[in-house]
């Protein structure tokens, strides 16, 4: 094998490894070693009692009345297991112009709190100032497009029971998903069987945007030059804390309302990462982050690589597929991927079948990666937030 097969087989073992072998390593570890505590009460008693909910908005008066209903529901139902529980509800406005606000200020006498900013500076910035003002022993994280189950926060809670877990990420499930040509919800429902995994064998090595939970500790050292569901996870790590999946922690949300506002969700999320990943390249050494190091390693960085792991195995298969039976089979496989994908997107009721639509699906995410890699290689860096259209609640 020359220089050229060489590349084209490590190209395809690394997409490979990326969204299957990875996940796969994961099942075997867990499967041949004592699993970390996966039950949600380790000792009820320990169980934290009371609660602090942020919720960060900009500009989402359409919704915000809604979702202060579902939490205020999700917060009586922790209230509720006895005296001692409380909940504080913290509306982080991060320079809304709507009336965002003053919906809010009418829920203060159902003790709704506002904490809001002169103009917008970014979704960590509107975090750090409602952190400020909390006094809960966890803090619960949410957005205004996502409905919480009404059990979420009492689950929630429970996980902190085990003094090793720092930090703990909800369940997503996309509303509708069923019906949905995108194929937002099948990846989610993959993003979440591979988190149970990392769960299941160490920690998590990201946390859900939509919904996750720190305890007061882990977050008392905030910030605002990093996307804060990696920001925290990193701080919970260095605490010598782990990152949980919470499978009863349910987060409901619609998909993305376009295409392409899933491919520039997309684009902004792969650049926050990018700036986040390479700002704490040290995550990398193995010597102080152990596992964990291998585990960021594997499911940000080799899913990043993939586009341009594609793109050269595509070109390089097809350069050698006249001499070589394999890789003719090579770059037929990926040329009917790709295939698959323009068919699905020329042709949108071809998306009821799943394999068009997992093969649209991937070539969009990775479009967007790959969109995200030009940028960031171009000097630009950004944290900033920018909420997704999605569905109303």
């Amino acid at each position: 094998m020359d220089i050229i097969g060489l590349i084209v087989v490590l190209s395809l073992l690394l997409i490979f490894y990326a969204y299957l072998g990875y996940p796969l390593i994961l099942w075997c570890l867990n499967e041949f070693k004592p699993s970390l505590p996966s039950a949600n009460v380790v000792s009820e008693a320990d169980a934290p009692k009371s609660v602090s909910i942020v919720i960060t908005v900009h500009n989402e008066a359409r919704v915000i009345r809604e979702k202060l209903e579902n939490t205020l529901a999700a917060a009586h139902a922790f209230e509720a297991l006895g005296d001692d529980y409380s909940v504080e509800v913290i509306v982080a406005s991060d320079g809304s112009t709507d009336d965002t606000d003053t919906i809010v200020s009418a829920f203060a006498e159902r003790g709704v709190k506002l904490v809001s900013l002169p103009q917008a500076s970014g979704k960590e910035y509107a975090q750090q100032a409602a952190v400020a003002t909390v006094s809960g022993d966890i803090i619960v994280f949410t957005d205004a497009k996502v409905t919480l189950d009404e059990q979420a926060i009492v689950n929630v809670s429970r996980y902190f029971s085990d003094k090793s877990v720092g930090a703990v990420s909800s369940i997503d499930v996309v509303d509708g998903a069923s019906s949905d040509g995108s194929g937002e919800g099948l990846y989610v429902r993959y993003e979440m069987k591979l988190r149970s995994l990392e769960s299941r064998f160490n920690s998590l090595v990201g946390l859900s945007g939509s919904a996750f939970a720190v305890r007061r500790d882990v977050a008392s050292e905030w910030r605002t030059d990093l996307p804060s569901d990696f920001a925290q996870l990193l701080r919970a790590q260095r605490m010598g804390l782990r990152g949980v999946h919470g499978a009863d922690v349910v987060c409901r949300y619609k998909p993305v309302a376009t295409e392409e506002e899933e491919f520039s969700r997309k684009v902004r999320t792969v650049l926050r990462g990018l700036t986040a990943f390479f700002s704490e390249i040290s995550v990398l050494n193995p010597l102080e982050y152990r596992t964990f190091a291998w585990q960021i390693f594997s499911h940000k960085l080799c899913r990043w690589l993939v586009p341009p792991a594609f793109i050269i195995a595509f070109i390089g298969s097809y350069l050698l597929s006249l001499g070589s039976g394999f890789f003719f089979l090579c770059f037929l496989g990926l040329f009917g991927l790709s295939l698959a994908a323009l068919v699905g997107y020329v042709h949108p009721h071809q998306r009821q079948n799943k394999g068009v639509k997992i093969a649209l699906y991937f070539m969009i995410a990775n479009m967007a990666i790959l969109r995200a890699w030009v940028r960031y290689l171009s000097g630009e860096r950004t944290v900033r937030w920018v909420p997704s259209e999605k569905g109303r609640l």
